[in-house]
């Protein structure tokens, strides 16, 4: 199917990639995880929308829980202290029982009432905070879409993972690009102001939810597609799938699917991680951290401060597809070559690593693996270029935000025949 470099066949055309590929896909996909077959009367899991929906509630019931119980622990001390049995007792073993259960009751107030405090925050900020964009129906939920600018090709900003709003979080760059093109960004179901959904969290369902709700939305093709670290998986699937209507692809610091075997993560603590995360977020402790304050500025005060109060909500939709990382990579890696299609890869600065002395061993192994993945990003397309944006980390939007505001703009005007291509495909260079 794929010739050399990563180029189609000759005289094969892009369109003719998508069925094959869908093929494979379905093989790969039965082959690394077998049938997902239910029973009759099988209602399967809990779904990932009544688990966004269960967390909601927990914002709520946890504090009122812990709250009863301080006062239950409390009302026990105060017993206890009034008993009379314990009138005789020598005054050390007074202390060593009322003691605890004083300390006990206190802590379980003060994290009580930091929860309740959370929980008000949140609902005031859902309240005072309606979407930005617009509400589209796709699968039978909504999803939220925010379009500004004017101009083909359209430019779609896909997010990484982390951002309890993908919208908010593109804010500062969206702004910026807007005056070149249309530009859209999207909550992915489930986060900022889009319903979860009952589907699978994978670069798949993503992609095909995506599709729909530009559909829906009247964001017509070409398509620029701009991906951030998870997201370039997630723009590299929905080019495979939709690849007559991707003009081009941005990738930020992409994620590789090769990344979950090559840098070897702990997976035995990522569900316990999980859990200790969410944790903090129902009991109101990441407000009390101050994570809710520390956001970065969008263009006006409205996003900052949405942005800031949306750091302190915990989206399972988001864990869900921390936890489909092995399906999206499955489902990644089986995509065709690009043939001539216009990729952009923009990498952190190694750098900042490699050239540190107080960095550990393991550190240099794992940067010097990344950048080895960025490189190979080049494979993708004939037609690509990699950038490695000097003095930048992972952040690259947030740290060199003018650079990719420059490219893609640059890209943007090519597709248009307004700017010639680049001279230095295949190249890489340091800006």
């Amino acid at each position: 199917m794929s010739g050399v470099g990563g180029q189609l066949p000759k005289g094969q055309l892009a369109s003719d990639v998508t069925p094959d590929y869908r093929k494979r896909k379905a093989l790969g996909r039965a082959q690394r995880f077998g049938p997902t077959r239910k029973e009759p009367g099988d209602r399967g899991p809990v779904s990932i929308a009544q688990m966004d929906s269960l967390m909601d509630s927990l914002y709520y019931l946890v504090p009122a829980f812990l709250l009863t119980l301080a006062i239950l622990v409390a009302w026990l001390a105060v017993r206890r202290a009034r008993s009379p049995a314990t009138a005789t007792q020598p005054l050390w073993r007074k202390a060593a029982e009322r003691i605890p259960l004083t300390v006990a009751a206190l802590g379980l107030l003060a994290v009580a009432l930091c929860g309740v405090y959370n929980a008000i925050a949140i609902q005031r900020f859902r309240a005072a905070n309606p979407p930005l964009g617009r509400l589209y129906s796709v699968h039978g939920r909504q999803m939220h879409l925010y379009c500004i600018g004017a101009g083909e090709p359209a430019v779609v900003l896909e997010a990484g993972l982390g951002a309890a709003s993908d919208v908010l979080d593109w804010s500062p760059l969206q702004t910026k690009l807007a005056r070149y093109s249309r530009v859209c960004s999207y909550d992915r179901a489930g986060m900022g102001w889009s319903d979860g959904a009952d589907t699978p969290r994978d670069a798949d369902d993503i992609a095909s939810d995506l599709h729909a709700l530009l559909a829906e939305a009247g964001v017509r093709p070409p398509l620029v597609l701009i991906g951030s670290s998870r997201g370039g998986l997630y723009i590299r699937d929905y080019a495979a799938h939709f690849r007559g209507e991707v003009a081009g692809l941005v990738l930020l610091d992409s994620s590789s699917p090769y990344q979950e075997q090559r840098l070897r993560p702990n997976q035995g603590s990522r569900e316990w991680a999980i859990a200790v995360l969410q944790a903090q977020y129902v009991l109101g402790l990441a407000r009390l951290h101050g994570w809710c304050g520390h956001a970065s500025p969008g263009p006006d005060r409205r996003y900052a401060e949405a942005l800031a109060e949306d750091n302190c909500v915990a989206h399972w939709s988001g864990v869900q597809e921390f936890l489909a990382a092995r399906e999206t990579s499955a489902e990644v890696v089986l995509a065709p070559p690009l043939g001539t299609l216009p990729v952009l890869v923009v990498s952190r600065d190694p750098s900042r690593v490699l050239a540190r002395p107080s960095a550990s061993a393991d550190e240099v192994a794992r940067e010097r693996v990344w950048n080895s993945m960025q490189e190979d990003l080049k494979d993708l397309s004939t037609h690509s270029r990699r950038i490695i944006a000097r003095g930048s980390s992972h952040e690259l939007a947030v740290d060199r935000q003018e650079l990719i505001v420059r490219e893609a703009a640059r890209i943007v005007e090519q597709i248009r025949g307004t700017a010639p291509e680049p001279a230095d495909y295949r190249a890489t260079v340091v800006e």
